[in-house]
C-alpha cells in the first residue's frame, strides 16, 4: 500500500472508533438517566406507602388543599358540551 492509502485507512478507522466511543457514551448516559428516574419513582412510591402506613392523614389533606388552591384539581376536566334545549324537548 502507498502512504496515502494508509493515511486514508487510518482516518477512517479513527472516525469509526470515535463514533463507537460516542455511541457507547450516549448509551451509558441514557442508562444512568433511566436508572435515576427509576430510583426517583421508587422513592416517591415509598413515600406514599410510608404516609399511608403512618395513618397520618395530614399529608393527604395538605396535598388536597394545595391542589384546590392551585387549581390543579380542576385542570383535567373536559369542557361540558351544552345541551340544545330544542332537541331535548323534541325527544320527549
Amino acid at each position: 500500500k502507498t502512504q496515502n492509502e494508509k493515511k486514508v485507512y487510518a482516518l477512517k478507522e479513527n472516525n469509526k472508533r470515535r463514533e463507537m466511543e460516542e455511541k457507547s457514551r450516549r448509551a451509558k448516559l441514557a442508562k444512568e438517566k433511566a436508572e435515576q428516574e427509576k430510583l426517583e419513582r421508587q422513592k416517591k412510591k415509598k413515600q406514599l406507602i410510608d404516609i399511608s402506613k403512618e395513618g397520618d392523614e395530614t399529608g393527604v389533606m395538605d396535598n388536597l388543599l394545595e391542589a384546590l388552591q392551585s387549581g390543579a384539581a380542576f385542570r383535567d376536566r373536559r369542557k361540558r358540551i351544552p345541551r340544545n334545549p330544542v332537541t331535548d324537548k323534541a325527544t320527549l
